[in-house]
């Protein structure tokens, strides 16, 4: 099978264990310029930063090559604002969420507040506002932003669910250790398994779904009667998940992709 990664020009933990596994299994891989027609397209990094990758996801996939995550999935997943909205219509528990556009938004939230850049990953671009000065600092900046509702029931610990095809492969309690209000892993954050439920279950496999995703990471706050869903991510980090869980995410994506396209 000839595959195509589509990721950052240098291999992380994640594109590096994938490409290792596809192979180790007898599979060739090209990295970001394919040498020919590929059997499958596994689309990890797309959009504006990657417009190359976007359009050889986009190309690939109008020739009917099969694209993991399809490029329509994916940019809807990176915009936080439609996403969210697609969930909330799906009847899923979300923060309120406004796309700030003027700042006397701020006055229909009470603080502190979460502004976010409209799309991001990672913990970037994420920040707790306490004041309006603090908003208006975000918002003058040149990235487009939204304001979501601040959910305290557990600062600093949310639940990174990762879902591959129609299952969840397990969850991930993630914990912030120097008082930062983001549980990122990649900000600095731990982690532990998490016991799955029906209720984690059904939020992760329905968020997938709605937005049509099939390797994706669903990351969940913590409410007072439950929990919200936060947002999605199209090419989950998954470097903590494998540590912590004793996991190998790589071999679960390949086994999956073998299965969806066969023998070739």
């Amino acid at each position: 099978m000839i595959v195509l990664l589509l990721t950052n020009k240098r291999l992380g933990y994640e594109a590096r264990r994938l490409k290792e596994e596809f192979e180790s299994r007898g599979h060739h891989v090209d990295h970001n310029v394919p040498t020919a027609t590929p059997d499958v397209v596994v689309a990890r990094q797309l959009g504006l930063l990657n417009s190359s990758n976007l359009y050889l996801a986009l190309h690939y996939h109008g020739l009917g090559v099969r694209v993991i995550n399809t490029p329509q999935a994916a940019i809807l997943a990176k915009n936080k604002y439609d996403s969210g909205k697609l969930f909330q219509a799906n009847n899923l528990p979300v923060p309120r969420t406004e796309q700030l556009t003027t700042i006397d938004q701020i006055r229909n939230f009470n603080y502190p507040v979460v502004v976010k850049v409209l799309r991001g990953s990672r913990g970037h671009g994420v920040y707790l506002c306490h004041t309006r000065e603090q908003v208006e600092n975000k918002f003058n900046g040149p990235d487009p932003m939204i304001i979501q509702e601040y959910i305290d029931a557990r600062p600093g610990q949310d639940l990174r669910v990762f879902v591959v095809g129609d299952r969840v492969i397990g969850v991930m309690h993630r914990q912030s250790v120097d008082g930062d209000f983001r549980a990122n892993i990649s900000q600095g954050g731990q982690g532990q398994p998490y016991t799955l439920t029906p209720e984690i279950e059904n939020l992760a496999l329905t968020a997938a779904r709605v937005v049509g995703l099939e390797i994706c990471g669903v990351d969940l706050l913590f409410d007072h009667s439950g929990f919200r869903v936060c947002e999605i991510n199209t090419s989950p980090g998954f470097k903590g998940f494998d540590r912590y869980c004793n996991s190998d995410m790589a071999r679960v994506i390949v086994d999956y992709i073998e299965q969806q396209c066969g023998s070739l």
